[in-house]
């Protein structure tokens, strides 16, 4: 435990690692275009909904079903990351000169990042019964942040999709 506690306080505070810098920068992603303020829409949708449903999965799931889905779900969210590194690419090799198009690409490459970094955490959450000793009540967190992360990169996927398809097919009508 004392050694997963170093290793998160590094991934958090090491300035070459910076996810933390990569969080604060998702937020950004919430806010509205017309009053560029955070929408309460969105931190309902990709956050609190996420939560709620998170709680209700971890109180109706027994942490056996989750343990052996285990496979499954690493695979799955090996398959994602891949699949989001890919996006990556595409989103660094489209240049534009368009201030709006450019400030969707930013924020789609930092959702990109932030759910990478989400699918690495759900497979290592994954190992971590291999090397500690799950009671009752981890168990239950161990379900609970799961589904909450499981949650989070499918309606990101989404949006990612939904973004990398106007930023791609805006590309292609500029072309006609």
């Amino acid at each position: 435990i004392i050694c997963l506690v170093v290793l998160l306080l590094i991934i958090v505070f090491n300035p070459k690692i910076q996810l933390a810098k990569i969080f604060v920068e998702q937020f950004k992603v919430y806010k509205n275009d017309k009053t560029h303020k955070i929408s309460l829409f969105d931190i309902l949708s990709f956050l609190i909904a996420p939560i709620c449903i998170a709680i209700l999965v971890t109180f109706s799931l027994p942490y056996e079903k989750v343990a052996t889905s285990a496979g499954t779900i690493m695979t799955v969210f090996s398959i994602v990351a891949t699949l989001l590194l890919s996006f990556l690419a595409l989103l660094v090799d489209k240049s534009t000169t368009n201030q709006k198009e450019k400030e969707v690409i930013d924020q789609t490459f930092v959702t990109i990042s932030v759910d990478i970094v989400y699918s690495i955490f759900v497979v290592l959450l994954f190992v971590l019964p291999d090397f500690i000793e799950f009671t009752d009540v981890i168990e239950k967190i161990f379900v609970g942040v799961v589904a909450f992360l499981i949650i989070k990169i499918l309606l990101n996927v989404f949006m990612i999709l939904k973004r990398v398809y106007a930023i791609l097919s805006n590309a292609d009508d500029s072309k006609k």
